[in-house]
């Protein structure tokens, strides 16, 4: 099972592949070019690895686990691993061309709290006024992010936040679990609404589907780049 986590607009995308029980290791982090070819790393004497996300400038985030089955992750440049210890425990996930990284760390008490972590180390701490968790997961090249969190009512809602503010985005008829992944640098937004796959733009949201149709063929045209012009590796 292969699950992706990232996409950048050359169309590289990256993520996870599950080699099964009997694999070692099971877990290994790969890279998709869209001219083809796939690739996978494991760091030697690790347990399995992954990848977060993927920047136009080629870094890449991600995670590995040691043979005492700590976690480490880092920001990769070719075969360079720049570790990140701040916040501690972080999974990373979204990168941007100045080198900022979303993603979640846990607190001592199982809590979930999303983080901005700047390409100087300096870190931000993201958590929705009056939620109970938030998850950071993408982030564009103009600093917005997108998220979700954990309600008191019991429900996930999806957040945006830019600058110091954030708003709730709820996609349609998912008021018990909205997530929000990903947006591009035109701040068009990919999510989850209960189990139904979403593009949001401009306060419209379609659902991805194949009677999708032109209206979300509007939508993907306003991506960094069309999917079929993706070309080169990075």
């Amino acid at each position: 099972m292969i699950a992706v986590s990232g996409v950048n607009d050359y169309g590289t995308v990256v993520g996870r592949a599950d080699f099964g029980p009997n694999a070692t290791p099971r877990f290994r982090a790969f890279i998709h070019y869209s001219g083809g070819g796939t690739t996978y790393w494991v760091p030697s004497g690790t347990n399995g690895s992954a990848f977060g996300g993927r920047s136009s400038a080629g870094l890449t985030t991600g995670t590995y686990t040691d043979s005492s089955n700590r976690t480490h992750a880092f920001i990769r440049k070719g075969t360079t691993l720049v570790p990140v210890v701040r916040p501690y425990g972080a999974g990373l996930v979204g990168i941007n061309r100045d080198i900022s990284v979303v993603g979640t760390y846990f607190d001592s008490n199982g809590n979930a709290h999303g983080f901005k972590r700047y390409s100087d180390g300096n870190v931000i701490h993201l958590n929705y006024p009056g939620a109970l968790g938030t998850r950071a997961f993408g982030i564009n090249d103009h600093g917005v992010i997108v998220g979700f969190y954990n309600g008191t009512d019991g429900a996930e809602h999806g957040f945006i936040y830019h600058n110091g503010a954030s708003a709730k985005l709820q996609l349609p008829n998912a008021p018990l679990s909205t997530e929000l992944y990903g947006i591009s640098n035109s701040n068009v937004i990919v999510g989850q609404g209960q189990a139904h796959a979403y593009m949001y733009a401009n306060g419209t949201a379609k659902e991805i589907s194949v009677h999708c149709g032109q209206e979300c063929a509007a939508l993907l045209d306003r991506l960094p780049l069309p999917i079929g012009q993706m070309r080169n590796r990075r």
